[in-house]
């Protein structure tokens, strides 16, 4: 299905050099998924991560991204794509380049939310459909790894007849995990209610030549996207993966698509170099901490304001209070005003 059409109106490659977008960030991510003209790879995209009994044939519905609260004072929350099956359930698709501490409950957050917004005054619970939030991310989710748990004890629900917590409990080792409502003991399956799904890019280290199916090729197409130059042959072969890796192709977007990816793009790389220089800022202030205090306070007082204008462009685009503080120095009320 190779259709290989070139705009005349945007170049070959965006301003990072690269033919193809990064699907693991937020700006390629939004361009590729977010585009309604590419619905058929949402839904594949969807249907190789959700389990069997929960894929889609249809997406019915773009739902605003912004989460609105339910009371004066409450956290509004934007999300990065949001969307219905034909059957009514929600889904809230994630992508993110780092864990926090924080993730799970931030997606379980996500997902409570959507959950939670769907009844009027009046409607019957029976309305109610599922809510899931899927995280595609770039590394590994730190409460499943034992060895790196920084919140808090993680407690497994193991069967009764189970000893010990072994390292293996907490590392399934599995490119997609599925966090759900079951029952302790007897593990059983409550009702579809809210799911949490996790693709964890960080736990998939196959080159092209050892994929062996569509969900490991897509999942080395979101991971390596953006360092290739040209497609993979046999991806013409397979009308999704021809289809996924054609809508990623940057020569492909409108003049309007590229401009939006563009700006995009420039937000997020002012958040990630801000990210970075405070990250280096950090350590030059450990290493001359004293000698070099005043000067680093003028340099942090004459920084206020670029600080506050990338604190709002990462408000904007859904990360927490306690996120953008970590990465600006920012306090949370300054943040939260």
């Amino acid at each position: 299905m190779n259709h290989r059409n070139k705009s005349s109106e945007v170049p070959e490659k965006d301003p990072m050099g690269q033919f193809f977008v990064n699907m693991l960030s937020d700006a390629g991510f939004k361009a590729v998924l977010g585009d309604r003209a590419n619905k058929r790879v949402l839904i594949q995209t969807l249907n190789h991560v959700l389990p069997d009994y929960a894929r889609i044939k249809d997406i019915r519905h773009y739902r605003d991204r912004e989460q609105k609260p339910d009371y004066y004072g409450g956290k509004k929350t934007i999300l990065d794509l949001a969307c219905e099956g034909e059957d009514g359930s929600i889904f809230d698709i994630e992508v993110q380049q780092a864990d926090s501490p924080y993730m799970f409950e931030r997606v379980v957050y996500y997902a409570a939310g959507n959950y939670h917004a769907q009844l009027l005054q009046g409607n019957s619970y029976e309305r109610l459909r599922p809510s899931y939030s899927i995280v595609f991310l770039k590394e590994k989710l730190w409460h499943e790894q034992i060895d790196t748990s920084r919140h808090h004890p993680v407690t497994p629900a193991l069967p009764p007849d189970r000893g010990a917590i072994t390292k293996e409990d907490l590392l399934p080792d599995s490119l997609i995990t599925r966090y759900m409502f079951v029952e302790e003991k007897s593990r059983i399956f409550a009702p579809s209610s809210i799911f949490c799904i996790f693709a964890q890019l960080g736990r998939f280290n196959k080159t092209l030549e050892e994929c062996s199916d569509e969900l490991e090729y897509m999942l080395y197409w979101f991971k390596h996207s953006s360092e290739n130059e040209t497609v993979p042959e046999m991806f013409a072969d397979i009308p999704f993966l021809d289809e996924l890796s054609e809508a990623t192709r940057v020569a492909g977007f409108s003049k309007n698509k590229y401009d939006i990816y563009q700006s995009d793009m420039k937000s997020e790389r002012d958040i990630l170099m801000m990210m970075q220089d405070q990250k280096e800022q950090g350590r030059a202030e450990g290493r001359a901490e004293g000698r070099a205090e005043g000067r680093a306070e003028g340099r942090t007082e004459g920084r206020a304001e670029e600080r506050a204008e990338i604190a709002a462009k990462m408000k904007s685009m859904g990360l927490s209070p306690e996120q953008i503080a970590q990465a600006t120095d920012l306090s949370i009320e300054v943040i939260n005003s």
